[in-house]
């Protein structure tokens, strides 16, 4: 539950500054938002799945 918190979390940060941003920049504050969400994502997915194997070597 935590992990799926800590990758979740900063994607609801996100969307909630999308919101408020959206008036001031339009719909370029939607592009740099998926652009960054997109990152945070592949970069977690990256960590998580070296943390795991990591895990998976140590126990065999």
């Amino acid at each position: 539950m935590r992990r799926q918190l800590v990758l979740a979390a900063p994607l609801l940060l996100l969307w909630i500054a999308g919101q408020f941003l959206d008036g001031r920049w339009g719909p370029v504050v939607w592009v740099v938002i998926a652009v960054t969400g997109a990152c945070w994502t592949i970069g977690y997915g990256i960590l998580h799945n070296r943390r795991a194997r990591e895990r998976a070597r140590a126990s065999a």
